[in-house]
């Protein structure tokens, strides 16, 4: 929950402390779609190369595989795609 707030300050330092919550709750819950999703929203902006984009959109895919019906989990497969213009 800490690390969706952060997130949802967006700006500024509030993506950093995003990140840095998402990555603990990842470690915490490696198969927790929401989790997942959250990570890839707040690193999807910070990714510039193909290799860490691809890997963004594998776990994107993964969130939806173990919840189709998660919208967060949609949406960050559309973070990634939006951020590296595809």
């Amino acid at each position: 929950l800490q690390a969706r707030s952060a997130y949802l300050g967006y700006y500024g330092e509030w993506r950093n402390i995003a990140r840095s919550l998402f990555e603990q709750a990842l470690a915490r819950s490696p198969n927790d779609p929401r989790v997942i999703a959250g990570y890839v929203m707040a690193h999807a902006y910070f990714i510039s190369d193909a290799a860490g984009a691809a890997e963004l959109r594998r776990k994107a895919e993964h969130a939806i595989a173990l919840a189709p019906s998660l919208p967060d989990a949609h949406v960050a497969l559309g973070a990634v795609a939006f951020q590296h213009n595809d």
